[in-house]
């Protein structure tokens, strides 16, 4: 193979590259257009408070705020009742 066949080859290659990029992006361009006027079904949160489980978007603001700073508690190791 010679040299001047071997550049056109790659040229050619990144030049299918290049436009295969392109289009790609264009696709993904679009979907993020379509994303954005996309709604979905809202979600129903509920958590544990005063011990019985409750919708989230019937609580007052403060409660809400409560809850952003709540850590969940991880055990390290797994409880066995013997």
């Amino acid at each position: 193979m010679t040299l001047t066949l071997a550049c056109t080859i790659l040229y050619s290659m990144a030049n299918q590259i290049i436009s295969n990029q392109s289009q790609i992006d264009q696709q993904i361009q679009t979907l993020q257009d379509k994303l954005k006027t996309t709604l979905g079904t809202p979600t129903e949160v509920y958590t544990r408070i005063v011990g019985y489980y409750r919708s989230v978007k019937h609580w007052n603001p403060g409660q809400r705020e409560q809850l952003k700073s709540r850590v969940p508690y991880k055990l390290s190791k797994e409880i066995k009742n013997d």
